[in-house]
């Protein structure tokens, strides 16, 4: 009998992460974060937006500019 523990489950918003995670820069990840959480993009889920921008806020736009380069 096989094991399938080592399946992947479902990447939850992965619709959401493909849109705003663009590989063009960080400031087009921001803008594309605030189009969604504001409901200007419709389909995509507002409340991950604004949770992500929540979060991002937190850190030094510094540090995430090194590390998304």
């Amino acid at each position: 009998m096989a094991d399938n523990s080592h399946k992947s489950k479902p990447i939850n918003h992965l619709k959401e992460i493909n849109y705003i995670f663009k590989g063009d820069s960080l400031n087009k990840i921001v803008e594309r974060l605030q189009e969604v959480s504001s409901g200007k993009i419709e389909g995509l889920d507002q409340d991950f937006a604004k949770k992500t921008l929540t979060t991002m806020s937190k850190h030094s736009p510094l540090s995430m500019s090194v590390v998304f380069e």
